[in-house]
């Protein structure tokens, strides 16, 4: 970065650190970014089963805070087949909605498919781009 400050003071223009104005522009960059990644992300099957794998999971363990809950070695999770369907039927009825209000974009298979066939399908892509650490 430091090119940067080389074409500011070789530009003959003053650099002036201004507070006020630097969190203005850094909220507006902000929200940018955030209506940028809203509107170029796509929701697929395989985020759909690890969102709601980690919710329930995470709900299991209230009594435990995130940092410590994130650093724990992987415990082995059994979740009740029919609670995972039902909450994935939940989460896949309100992407299909937000999706319809142009809120999110889905992938084609979460507009089409049944909640089984999608959960399926996420299960079988997950950790495809994240190689597992151990």
């Amino acid at each position: 970065m430091q090119w940067i400050w080389e074409i500011i003071s070789n530009s003959g223009d003053e650099f002036n650190s201004n507070q006020q104005r630097e969190s203005i522009y850094s909220k507006l960059l902000g929200d940018a970014v955030v209506a940028a990644y809203k509107k170029n992300n796509v929701v697929l099957s395989s985020n759909i089963a690890a969102f709601v794998a980690w919710q329930l999971y995470y709900n299991e363990h209230e009594d435990i805070d995130l940092h410590t809950l994130l650093n724990t070695t992987l415990i082995p999770v059994q979740i009740p087949k029919d609670l995972f369907y039902r909450v994935c039927d939940a989460v896949i009825r309100n992407l299909r909605e937000r999706a319809s209000r142009h809120e999110i974009t889905i992938a084609p298979e979460i507009q089409n498919e049944s909640t089984e066939q999608i959960v399926l399908h996420g299960m079988k892509n997950l950790g495809i781009y994240h190689p597992k650490k151990y």
